[in-house]
């Protein structure tokens, strides 16, 4: 698996350890010792190799879609977007997010929270870093970030769980994403987007609004397929897409761009556009069944929370 301390005790004795420590020791003046004890208690993860190899998103999208999105998830996550209601408003309203798009992103990505993650965030990014030669610029790259973050946060680098991918937190933010995205939800205070719920909620938000998200748009809609079709590019503008006979609803301007979407379901498939808020969701991850999980969350949750629009002071529009 390209890690050589598979077999061994631990990390820092690894050629490619000590020129990343000596790189942290120049560049931001962290302790040569301190960081290589550190790295001398790191215990490679397996299956984070296996997972990243293999992630669940790889499944046709009506098992993937099953496993997620659940009458449990929709319940659960009515009873988060009612008791975290006024911060969800708050976000919606500065940042133009949908409130029901935040809380489906925080419903997939931690189960509002309720998820209880295995890895030690330093121990998974160290593993993809050193063992994981594919993906390793990208892990080590992390690893930095992750270094520089709890520096800031002033917490021990072993204390903090999250995915076997290195993401932390209700909303799943990996360490470059919460140094360069993250806010708090009161002014002037450091933003904790692992322990504070308001504070991932507006993150979220900012996240997504920094990405291009552009409110009261279309996310994704159905499209008509008049004949055996082939296209040059899955990224076409709707006028295009119609040439090939693909077909958006009218009230869709032919200028727009979108993706083009084919949903397995168990015997046949379904034929979706994703517009520009679609494509801002996969740049929170680029798989499409997630975007596509994500969006039909968030639709089901205002159909189900729709009633109490006038009780929660909810805009509803997408």
């Amino acid at each position: 698996m390209g890690c050589a301390s598979m077999f061994t005790p631990t990390l820092d004795r690894q050629k490619n350890v000590r020129t990343f420590v000596a790189m942290m020791v120049k560049k931001y003046n962290f302790n040569q010792k301190e960081l290589l004890n550190l790295f001398q208690q790191v215990k490679i993860q397996p299956r984070t190799l296996t997972n990243i190899q293999h992630p669940y998103e790889e499944q046709p999208w009506y098992i993937y879609r099953n496993h997620l999105i659940t009458p449990r998830r929709i319940n659960d996550g009515l009873h988060y977007w009612q008791q975290h209601a006024t911060v969800l408003q708050y976000a919606q309203n500065k940042y133009g997010i949908p409130a029901s798009i935040i809380v489906a992103i925080i419903g997939i990505e931690s189960n509002y929270g309720q998820t209880q993650f295995q890895y030690r965030t330093f121990d998974a990014l160290a593993t993809l870093s050193f063992c994981y030669p594919k993906r390793a610029p990208f892990f080590k790259q992390e690893l930095e970030e992750y270094l520089l973050l709890i520096q800031k946060l002033n917490v021990d680098p072993l204390s903090i769980y999250g995915s076997y991918a290195g993401a932390i937190g209700p909303a799943q933010f990996m360490p470059s994403t919460y140094r360069r995205f993250a806010v708090s939800y009161k002014p002037a205070q450091t933003p904790d987007i692992i322990n504070n719920h308001n504070d991932a909620i507006v993150s979220v938000a900012n996240f997504l609004k920094q990405q291009g998200w552009q409110a009261h748009r279309f996310i994704a809609v159905r499209a008509k397929i008049t004949n055996n079709t082939t296209i040059t590019s899955q990224k076409q503008t709707i006028a295009q897409f119609a040439k090939h006979g693909i077909i958006a609803p009218k009230k869709i301007a032919r200028k727009n761009w979108a993706l083009f979407i084919p949903l397995q379901e168990k015997n046949s498939f379904e034929y979706w556009l994703g517009l520009n808020n679609f494509m801002v969701l996969m740049r929170y991850n680029s798989n499409i069944n997630y975007a596509m999980a994500v969006y039909s969350l968030s639709s089901q949750l205002i159909s189900a929370n729709h009633p109490k629009a006038a009780k929660l002071n909810i805009n509803f529009s997408q």
